[in-house]
């Protein structure tokens, strides 16, 4: 759906009070089938809906305009709109990025489950990172709630951090500053694909490279690569598994999808809007029905 300020809201949400995701390319997610499935299991008036959105200063003039009670944000604004927002949650400040908006009493706030979901993706496989290495691709605000979440929880011993030359430098120097924490490398990602090396125990894609439509893409060169021992992780969940994740796997590596972390922020945001306290099993049986 398109989107004007003072756009006047279809009858469908006449009774109920909209919530959405913005974001671009937005058409491959699932969050609107997901929040709305919980909503109505738990009988919530709410109802969630998807906005492709190309200038994001409208969008939150929007929210306000029309009393959502909260937003999704997703690629590429997850930086951008901390900035439209009248408060930034203490763990939104330390990620450098915002994926939730909590709209209390005309009061924009904003957080972030992603780094709730990536923590909880490694955990409930009993998955310990300490003294690993840490390879993260991307210099977006996924790549920050990764760095900040891991680290936070984990004592990671080396990070190398692949983006394009951009905006590598800027971001790698913010990292540092944020998580006190300097033993870092750096891999140019422009008309490259990363090289997986023999030290590199944990490879994340924070990227959208692999995202549906464009299944056949990824930044990792797996020629003539042997993964075991190895842990991949992904956070784009459609498709389940990307190609980076099934190079992994059939190199023997252990691949880690997009789903939990998904499912895991999904619940949290949904908490933070509703109050409500919502079941990992609520959402899981849901994308085993969506033949992903």
């Amino acid at each position: 759906m398109s989107i004007e300020t003072k756009q006047q809201l279809p009858e469908i949400y006449a009774n109920k009070r909209l919530c959405a995701i913005f974001g671009r390319p937005i058409a491959h997610s699932l969050s609107p089938l997901i929040h709305n499935h919980l909503f109505e299991i738990y009988k919530l008036p709410y109802y969630y809906q998807s906005f492709e959105i190309y200038d994001l200063k409208p969008a939150i003039d929007f929210v306000r305009s029309n009393n959502l009670r909260g937003v999704s944000i997703t690629i590429p604004f997850k930086v951008e709109v901390m900035q439209y927002l009248d408060e930034i949650a203490d763990l939104a400040k330390n990620i450098g990025a915002v994926n939730t908006i909590i709209n209390e009493n005309g009061k924009l706030i904003g957080d972030n489950t992603d780094a709730f979901g990536v923590i909880n993706s490694f955990k409930v496989r009993n998955i310990n990172l300490d003294n690993k290495n840490l390879v993260v691709l991307g210099c977006g605000g996924a790549s920050r709630a990764v760095i900040y979440g891991l680290m936070a929880n984990f004592k990671i011993n080396k990070i190398t951090i692949a983006g394009l030359s951009k905006e590598l430098d800027d971001f790698v120097a913010e990292i540092k500053n944020k998580i006190k924490f300097h033993n870092i490398e750096t891999f140019k990602l422009d008309n490259k694909k990363y090289t997986v090396t023999e030290e590199d125990d944990v490879i994340v894609n924070a990227t959208s490279v692999g995202m549906h439509p464009k299944i056949n893409e990824t930044l990792i060169d797996a020629v003539n690569s042997e993964y075991i021992n190895k842990i991949f992780f992904d956070v784009i969940y459609n498709p389940e598994k990307t190609l980076m994740l099934k190079n992994a796997e059939k190199s023997g590596a252990e691949i880690i999808t997009g789903i939990d972390m998904f499912i895991y922020q999904a619940l949290q945001q949904h908490y933070l809007w509703t109050g409500n306290t919502a079941k990992y099993s609520d959402i899981r049986h849901f994308f085993d029905e969506s033949n992903l």
